[in-house]
Order: C-alpha cells, then structure tokens, then sequence
C-alpha cells in the first residue's frame, strides 16, 4: 500500500517539455489550429504533417503500454494468474486514473 502513495505523486509530476501528444487532455485535441479551415477542408500539408506526426507518437506510445502489459501477463504460470494480474493492472490504471483526474480539476478551479 506504501508504493501507492509514492506513486501517483511521481505519476502526476507535470512535464516541463510538454510535447503536443502529451499536453493533449483528449484524443480529439489537434495540434494544428482548424480555425482558418472550413469543416471537411483539407488541412494544408504542413498542419496534416503534424497531426500525421502526433498520431504516430500517440499510437507508438499505446501500443508499447499495450506489448509491455501483454507480456507481463504472458509471465504468468496459468489462466488464473493471469486473470489476477491483469485485474491489478486495471486496479493500477483507474488509480492513476482518479489521480490525474483530481490534478485536472484542481488545475481547472485554480484558473
């Protein structure tokens, strides 16, 4: 239970080089500003490279989360073992989850 406690503090440190990919608090955020688009425009190629850039960034990020997870979960000895862990890694998840969430809403009233 101790580890906990250190954990989240660690977990919700704030970047201080915030990339595009990290300052994002949603998928849908866009790097570029659509402002002088119209809706279903186009972007112009620069501003499509950066959004081609951030979903790359984003995806690599997902899926080594995802392959680090399945392979801790394929160290176990059998179906029950895993079942037990994968609920311990969804536990360490909502955890953080609930964290972040309390630093968002601190961070929004102060403002």
């Amino acid at each position: 239970m101790q580890e906990r406690e250190k954990g989240p503090e660690l977990a919700l440190a704030p970047d201080p080089n915030p990339t595009p990919a990290t300052a994002s608090t949603t998928s849908t955020t866009s790097v570029v500003d659509g402002s002088d688009r119209r809706p279903g425009e186009w972007p112009d190629p620069a501003a499509a490279e950066q959004l081609r850039e951030q979903w790359i960034r984003e995806h690599a990020r997902r899926e080594l989360v995802i392959d680090s997870i399945r392979c801790h979960l394929a160290e176990q000895p059998n179906a029950r073992a895993v079942r037990l862990c994968a609920r311990r890694w969804i536990a360490d998840v909502n955890y953080l989850a609930d964290g972040v969430i309390a630093v968002l809403n601190s961070t929004e009233t102060e403002e």
